[in-house]
């Protein structure tokens, strides 16, 4: 199910960034459309809670971190009844999922809890009391939930934002050098236009990508910059693609600038796989997917536990999302820069 939902986000992005055509401009619906998934794709990957089920919470809450998080739950079949020993409430819970295993939630105030209903709620394990003690009500009867890890938290939403602009800055930088070949080929200064502006576009999605992954290693590995192997790769990538820009605005003939431009965007797009796909996964790191855990990491793992439906939903329209835009912005910047070609051809003849 994750692969087929990741293949088609690819997809769909492909095809309706390319339609009508990647110089054309935008109909109405492709931009009302474009807007909309862009909400929900905000909406999708925020608002809902994160939640693990109760087994998890148990080990979380009191051996990995002695602190309240978030579970899933329901009321079991046994009555609820107030302690008058303790003065507190006692509950019958069970996992979500719909688990055999039972647990006792303590609480010092009668809760509104329906049979048959779902929480989440924050609530902390405590050894001595063999038990649950509840803090609070997080949602009932949640739509979506996101799997809670230990290391994450809430942090963990971030992976639906991080990881399509990382796939942006690939995509734009291919594209980039497909038309720095068609250029080439049929000399087509049309052609140099694209491929300039992918490679652009493509620089400042790598730029967001690697702020957000610097905000992530910030709260998971202790600082913002670490000199990870994925963040190495990205530093070099960058550097390699400022340098691009740097001979365009160097060479003052435009038919000069365009063919050593189009050859540099070969040869630097001949770096992309490597170090955006396999140097991060042979090198022993902390980013997820390097050698020193699962290679292929959480998206394309067969079994992880980082992807719940929600999250494989939420990605999978963050990717069409940020495509549509990534397409938009790429339209509007080759109409901008023919409009000021055309006008300075206009203006030496």
């Amino acid at each position: 199910m994750k692969f087929l939902i990741i293949s088609s986000a690819f997809l769909i992005s492909i095809l309706l960034g390319f339609f009508p055509r990647i110089e054309k401009p935008k109909p109405f619906l492709w931009k009302c459309l474009a807007i909309i998934t862009m909400i929900i794709a905000i909406l999708i990957n925020i608002l809902p809670p994160t939640a693990t089920n109760l087994e998890n919470a148990k080990v979380i809450s009191s051996k990995i971190f002695n602190h309240p998080i978030n579970a899933a739950l329901r009321l079991g079949n046994e009555a609820s009844f107030f302690d008058e020993t303790n003065k507190i409430w006692v509950y019958s819970v069970q996992s979500k999922e719909k688990s055999k295993n039972l647990f006792k939630l303590y609480s010092k105030e009668a809760l509104e809890l329906k049979s048959g209903s779902e929480y989440i709620v924050k609530l902390k394990y405590e050894e001595s009391q063999n038990a649950f003690v509840f803090r609070s009500i997080i949602s009932e009867n949640p739509i979506f939930s996101i799997p809670y890890l230990p290391q994450l938290e809430e942090r963990i939403k971030i992976m639906n934002f991080h990881v399509p602009l990382a796939w942006l800055t690939v995509l734009a930088y291919l594209i980039s050098m497909i038309y720095s070949i068609q250029y080439l080929r049929k000399q087509d200064f049309s052609s140099d236009i694209k491929a300039s502006s992918s490679a652009y576009l493509g620089t400042i999605f790598c730029i967001l990508a690697t702020l957000t992954g610097a905000v992530w290693a910030k709260y998971n590995w202790g600082s913002y910059w670490n000199w990870d192997p994925r963040q190495s790769s990205i530093f070099v990538l960058l550097l390699i693609y400022f340098a691009y820009f740097v001979l365009r605005s160097s060479i003052e003939n435009d038919s000069t600038k365009a063919k050593l431009s189009a050859v540099y965007s070969i040869i630097a797009f001949i770096t992309v796989p490597f170090l955006v796909f396999i140097l991060p996964r042979v090198a022993s790191g902390l980013h997820p997917g390097s050698s020193s855990e699962d290679a292929l990491g959480p998206l394309l793992a067969t079994k992880s536990d980082m992807l719940n439906p929600t999250m494989q939903i939420g990605f999978g329209i963050s990717i069409i999302a940020f495509s549509m835009l990534y397409f938009w912005l790429l339209n509007l910047q080759i109409r901008a820069k023919s409009v000021v070609g055309n006008q300075e051809s206009g203006s030496g003849n």
